[in-house]
């Protein structure tokens, strides 16, 4: 175990009972073949991520696009959004964006053929459990109100 490795180690031995376990949702999105990637890309990247990441509970979020032709009808788009729980898909301020919808997003939206979506726990590292990968990342977060 490295010396950061030994340090986050001995925080989460110290943390307390209230460990952070963030809640995921997943979004995919297929597009028809005649879309503009670049105008979907646009919307998702300079309007739907900056409005999602404003409302309270937001943590973060990550977009992958699919690699390659051909991947047995997987969609071509995914976002990862970690959230700190599910309230945030129950806020006034998400069913404010989602009754407002701008014109980009009207437009890109017809060009949507598909679109999936979860909201997951997580399950793998359990709280207060610790590992550390191939690469160096340290896969458990820290206590959301570690002691002082």
């Amino acid at each position: 175990m490295t010396h950061y490795s030994t340090e986050i180690a001995s925080t989460l031995s110290r943390a307390s009972a209230d460990v952070y376990r963030p809640k995921v949702e997943a979004q995919m999105v297929g597009l028809n073949w005649q879309a503009d990637d670049a105008e979907f890309n646009k919307w998702y990247n300079e309007q739907h991520l900056p409005e999602r990441m404003a409302i309270p509970g937001y943590v973060s979020a990550r977009r992958f696009k699919l690699e390659g032709e051909g991947n047995n009808n997987a969609l071509k788009y995914l976002c990862i959004w970690e959230l700190e729980d599910g309230s945030p898909l129950q806020s006034e301020m998400y069913k404010d964006q989602n009754a407002h919808p701008t014109e980009l997003y009207l437009r890109v939206n017809k060009t949507i053929k598909a679109r999936t979506r979860g909201l997951y726990t997580q399950v793998y590292p359990e709280p207060g459990t610790f590992f550390e990968d191939r690469s160096g990342f340290h896969g458990e977060r820290l206590a959301a109100h570690p002691e002082a």
